[in-house]
């Protein structure tokens, strides 16, 4: 996840703290939503997709819907993402987090159960992952694609919105 700290502009960010508390958390909150829309939608057309023949149990296009635009205030700080939900590995669209990071091919050795199970489990995968028995899909990135690609459009939009919404507010 990629983090933006308004600092840049010492103008804007002495201006929009001259403003009470809940007003700038709501300017912060529009103009955040409008700067990340181009963001969302990016992310959206280069999310996988699966496209072979109808299988019971898949819905073609599902982790596209399950990509949203979060915008959360948090005690003095106004968060937002654009992604696949708050919880890793959760909701329709859990193997989203997969194609995003990676992962390892080749399943797990159902013999690894009870007390103990973890360490030998972590063993066996390191020495299967060194023979070649398992190997690793590589990451999609299709977020952090999306962000990187309009990270200056989403500042600039942040940096223009945020300037007349300010000005505008007396």
């Amino acid at each position: 996840m990629a983090t933006v700290v308004l600092e840049g502009d010492k103008v804007l960010v002495s201006e929009l703290s001259t403003l009470p508390a809940k007003l700038q958390k709501r300017l912060l909150r529009t103009t955040l939503k409008k700067a990340l829309k181009p963001t969302l939608s990016m992310a959206r057309a280069a999310a996988p997709f699966y496209a072979g023949a109808a299988k019971s149990g898949t819905l073609a296009g599902l982790l596209r819907g399950c990509i949203q635009l979060r915008v959360k205030t948090k005690k003095n700080k106004v968060l937002s993402w654009v992604g696949l939900g708050m919880a890793n590995y959760s909701g329709l669209g859990f193997y989203g987090w997969f194609q995003e990071f990676g992962w390892l091919a080749g399943g797990k050795n159902p013999r690894f159960r009870g007390k103990g199970a973890a360490q030998k489990r972590a063993a066996y995968s390191s020495l299967a992952t060194a023979s070649g028995a398992r190997s690793q899909v590589p990451a999609k990135k299709f977020l952090r694609n999306a962000y990187d690609a309009t990270e200056s459009q989403v500042l600039q939009t942040l940096d223009d919105e945020l300037g007349g919404l300010v000005e505008a507010h007396p």
